[in-house]
């Protein structure tokens, strides 16, 4: 029989992962209108269009009067996210952000905004980059009002990084279908705090949709804590008895922080026939496994001889699905007493009939 090898990749998901580092910035007037900016930095993002951080478009964009006012359109249109290409980690350097601002008759804006630490934030004017007003603020909450802005082509609200460590960046995730068995792979960049990687699956049914919203937690994966070298990670999934799984990383920071990493979806070829295969060890003393593949749902019994062809125990009575399935046989916690000797076990599955022989040695 021929080996099945798969390879599943990343798919495509709806939401837009998080920047390394983002800063959100709410624009409000004396009127009541608000509206929100994020900018951020990453090691991934570029200056053009990163759709993966939740761009739609290049910045900036001037709003029409009166029905908004800040930066950018929120709309599906245009972004009202900048996010661009951050420095080698840890993050050293300052960024550059263009802002065009638009009050309603010529009101002040107040801008609100919180820095993480070691990030300090600098506001100045873009007609004279700083003769009209120049204003710096170090980490934390902030807030600064502009007047005039109406006359102003835009605003440069520049963040300054000194030394800002790098949260932990997945480069990699993949994995390998063999059989019913699934080894996935994982590989980071570089760690701050990682106290590791719950693994979570979902199951899909056949109809494509989800048979439940909730991602099952199989495994928790170490992490190393700090580190600015690659990391390489893997789990493998055994005796997956559904067509299409899903999966996805949940990395836990020291802290308790938590990021998911995108979905991976594999799918489990059905076995072009069905087959019973020979039990593995042979002989056994307690434990042996016996392995078989069906290639359609069908009604399957396992049954288990002695010597003489006298029934011992059905190991198996019941409907079973598609696919590679795995039967632990363990004489020690058989309701039988079993001495030494040869057995012979035979699967039957609609019309499908085999008969293997195994030997017990005490």
């Amino acid at each position: 029989m021929k080996r099945l090898l798969l390879f599943c990749f990343l798919t495509s998901v709806m939401y837009a992962q998080p920047a390394s580092v983002e800063i959100t910035v709410v624009v409000s007037d004396n009127y009541g209108w608000s509206n929100i900016i994020q900018l951020g930095a990453d090691i991934d993002a570029s200056d053009g269009i990163d759709s993966a951080f939740g761009e739609f478009g290049l910045p900036p964009f001037k709003p029409p009067m009166p029905s908004a006012f800040a930066a950018w359109r929120v709309n599906a249109e245009y972004s009202h996210k900048d996010i661009k290409q951050g420095p080698s980690s840890p993050y050293s350097g300052s960024l550059i952000y263009q802002l065009e601002l638009q009050a309603v008759d010529d009101n002040p804006l107040m801008l609100n905004w919180s820095t993480p630490t070691d990030v300090t934030t600098e506001i100045r004017d873009g007609v004279t980059g700083g003769l009209i007003f120049a204003e710096t603020f170090l980490s934390g909450n902030n807030n600064y009002s502009i007047s005039n802005v109406n006359s102003l082509p835009f605003v440069h609200f520049i963040l300054h990084f000194n030394n800002v460590p790098l949260p932990v960046e997945l480069t990699d995730f993949s994995s390998i279908v063999n059989q019913n068995d699934i080894t996935l792979h994982w590989e980071t960049a570089t760690e701050v705090n990682n106290y590791g990687f719950e693994v979570e699956r979902q199951i899909i049914v056949n109809s494509g949709q989800f048979l439940d919203e909730v991602w099952e937690k199989i495994a928790f994966i170490e992490g190393n804590g700090n580190s600015n070298s690659s990391k390489y990670y893997s789990f493998e999934d055994k005796n997956v008895l559904a067509e299409n799984v899903n999966y996805r990383l949940k990395q836990i920071d020291i802290d308790g922080g938590f990021e998911y990493s995108d979905v991976i979806e594999c799918e489990i070829e059905t076995p072009e026939l069905t087959l019973l295969k020979q039990n593995y060890p042979n002989p056994f003393n307690p434990q042996t496994a016996i392995e078989f593949t069906l290639n359609r749902n069908s009604f399957v019994k396992l049954n288990l001889y002695n010597s003489n062809g006298e029934l011992i125990s059905s190991l198996v009575d019941d409907d079973m699905s598609a696919g590679y399935h795995k039967l632990l046989f363990d004489i020690s916690s058989a309701s039988m007493q079993l001495s030494s000797g040869v057995y012979y076990y035979q699967l039957i599955a609609d019309k499908f009939i085999d008969v293997k022989k195994m030997i017990l040695l005490k």
